[in-house]
């Protein structure tokens, strides 16, 4: 019988980390965003966004901001105890597994609350102009691979970085 000479419990193991590894290197863990994800708050360059649509984007931003941040940080810790865990070999994965899961999904949760809110105070018009922008991908090169973009931090929606 024939023997791979690598253990498929040592595949299964470098494909988890990998996949936990590429979303963490993706996103941009910057410091406070403006009032839409990006450091300059980009949406408030939307066409024609008017001086009180601009002051609702912060205001939103304002709001979010304490629970974006605590759930940023909390993923971040589920991470890291997950990263500690695979380098142990000893720790049970399914609970660290689960607390980062969570975490993630309460981030989008919130993120998506955001965009929700953002995207009622647009014309349609507006809207249209952000779909498309957010369409053409993130980054300063738009598209994919071309640059670091901002990855999920504040929300990730905003089309114009």
């Amino acid at each position: 019988m024939f023997h791979h000479p690598i253990h498929p419990g040592r595949i299964l193991l470098g494909g988890l980390i990998l996949a936990l590894a590429l979303p963490v290197a993706a996103q941009g863990w910057g410091g406070r965003r403006g009032a839409c994800g990006g450091p300059q708050g980009a949406c408030a360059q939307l066409p024609n966004l008017s001086p009180e649509q601009q002051a609702a984007f912060k205001k939103l931003a304002d709001q979010h901001q304490a629970s974006l941040d605590a759930k940023h940080k909390a993923l971040q810790e589920a991470r890291q105890a997950l990263h500690t865990a695979l380098r142990d070999g000893k720790t049970p994965l399914r609970a660290l597994v689960d607390r980062e899961s969570q975490a993630h999904l309460a981030l989008l949760e919130e993120q998506r609350a955001l965009h929700l809110e953002r995207e009622r105070l647009l014309t349609p018009e507006q809207k249209a102009a952000w779909d498309a922008a957010a369409a053409a991908g993130p980054g300063p090169g738009r598209g994919r691979g071309q640059g670091r973009g901002q990855g999920l931090r504040g929300t990730g929606d905003c089309p114009l970085r």
